[in-house]
């Protein structure tokens, strides 16, 4: 028959076991944003994420772990995807991975956050650019919305809900941007610079956005320019 003694210190044993366990565990999350994914593959080369934080695979850690990796899964800090610029360029952007290069790089990006061109190329439309948090909502930098979420942004007859120069994103009067879109969010089929890729002004053109419109021209305001135009390329970070 198990006395008092052993009775207590089964207890804490039990008790020390899970409130280790809840430390761990809380600083994983706080970890959470930094380290997103890191779960889901190797934190480093050879070590598997699972052991680097000291879980083990033992049966009484197997249902922490699934609930802890189940939480980071679905873990996003962000609250609103923020329109900025990043500065005037040509039509030659390195292509959309240069674009989304300098929007990352650039000052204007809010800190913590990650960035990419708003840009549609021939193979993925802005409408459907991947990993966007399309449910969020959309502002400028100093706070001012500018949709409800990633869809409103597009569509004919739709308007957004302040333009873009009021929201911060682009200064006036030289706010134009580079877009490659039509007013519903789509590639324009020959008119992203050979995909962000010349400055050509004979060869291509490009659809171009304004910054003082609300209407669906917003996107795509005026005949498309020539590739050599210095224009703004616009961002979206989350």
């Amino acid at each position: 028959m198990e006395g008092p003694v052993e009775k207590s210190a089964g207890i804490w044993q039990f008790s020390s076991f899970y409130i280790r366990k809840t430390i761990r565990i809380t600083g994983m999350l706080l970890l959470a944003a930094a380290l997103s994914g890191c779960f889901l593959h190797p934190a480093s080369g050879t070590e598997p994420s699972q052991e680097l934080f000291g879980l083990s695979d033992s049966d009484m850690d197997s249902e922490i772990t699934a609930a802890l990796l189940a939480g980071l899964m679905n873990f996003n800090s962000s609250t609103h995807i923020t329109l900025y610029n990043a500065g005037i360029t040509n039509g030659n952007m390195g292509g959309i991975a240069g674009a989304n290069a300098t929007c990352n790089a650039s000052s204007n990006k809010p800190s913590g956050t990650t960035g990419i061109a708003f840009l549609s190329t021939s193979d993925q439309s802005l409408l459907f650019r991947s990993g966007v948090p399309v449910t969020l909502p959309i502002q400028g930098p100093n706070g001012l919305p500018i949709a409800n979420n990633w869809p409103d942004l597009f569509g004919s007859g739709e308007t957004i809900l302040n333009p873009l120069g009021d929201a911060g994103v682009l200064p006036f009067p030289s706010n134009e941007f580079y877009s490659g879109s039509n007013v519903d969010g789509l590639v324009e089929p020959g008119y992203t610079c050979n995909d962000w890729m010349s400055s050509d002004g004979q060869a291509f053109d490009a659809t171009v956005g304004i910054g003082d419109e609300v209407n669906d021209l917003w996107i795509s305001h005026t005949d498309p320019p020539g590739c050599n135009e210095f224009l703004y390329l616009l961002c979206a970070a989350w």
